[in-house]
This record gives C-alpha cells, structure tokens and sequence, in this order.
C-alpha cells in the first residue's frame, strides 16, 4: 500500500455496556493488523475501529512493523491474508478474539 506503513499488535480490548459480543466475558485479546504513517496513528485508529465495535482500547502491545506481507512468515497465517484487506477506508483488520472472565480463558 503505497504510503502507508503496515503494523501489527496485540490488542486488550473491554467490551462497554450492552456489548454481547463476548457473552459474560470481561475482556478479550485479539492481534490486529493495520495501516498507518506512524505507531501513534495506528494506535489512534485500533482506538476507533474498536470503539465502533463496543469496545474500549485498553492497550495494544507489542506493536511493531510489519516490512511486507511476504516477510511476515512467522504470522498467523489468516492473521497475515488481513493485510491484504487493509487500504484507506478499512485500515484496521482484528484476528480471533480470546475471550477471558475472572476465571480464565472462555
């Protein structure tokens, strides 16, 4: 994608009020993929793309660089056909959600 840069990143995400996306769970952890010129504009816009889904951006960790899609081996495979997704109007895409309560993984 000419000018912009692909990152990647592990987001903690709550569920707000009246979201049943994750049933009774308390929060969940999903890696994400994205475009942005900078790690402060993709962290801006996993914010946004998330809260249009009901969830609050609680942190997104291990954020880093992906240098191109072919490079990315070491990615869940699905995780890395995403980026393929990814231009200007759709530059978030989330992985699998891993949904977690007080007692553990759901």
């Amino acid at each position: 994608m000419i000018g912009y840069l692909y990152w990647f990143g592990v987001a903690e995400v709550i569920p707000k009020a009246g979201n049943v996306l994750l049933g009774d769970a308390a929060r969940a952890f999903v890696g994400i993929v994205g475009i942005a010129n900078s790690k402060d504009e993709f962290l801006h816009t996993a914010a946004r793309a998330f809260s249009a889904m009901d969830f609050d951006l609680i942190e997104v960790a291990d954020a880093g660089l992906v240098r191109s899609p072919e490079d990315w081996s070491e990615a869940d495979p699905a995780l890395r056909e995403r980026l393929a997704c990814l231009n200007a109007g759709n530059p978030i895409e989330c992985g699998v959600f891993h949904a977690f309560d007080g007692r553990g993984d759901r």
